[in-house]
């Protein structure tokens, strides 16, 4: 293969790459709503809440107080 197939070659991948698996979603989604699969439920560290589980009060109340901080930092003391 010459240099301008591999160029070639290699600008196709980087722009197809992201595609494919963009596709695969699309397809199962439509899949899904079809009924033809089964919905799928996430998981583990996919799922953002619990339900049932009551947040945590004074880990949300330390989490603002360092991202107040953070910004203290970065735009200096009044």
């Amino acid at each position: 293969m010459t240099a301008m197939q591999w160029l070639i070659l290699i600008v196709a991948v980087v722009i197809l790459a992201p595609l494919v698996p963009w596709a695969l979603r699309k397809l199962d989604f439509a899949r899904q709503v079809r009924g033809k699969r089964p919905e799928r439920k996430p998981t583990g560290r996919e799922r953002p809440d619990v339900p049932g589980k009551a947040p945590n009060a004074e880990a949300e109340s330390l989490a603002l107080e360092a991202k107040m901080k953070s910004v203290q930092n970065v735009m200096g003391p009044h």
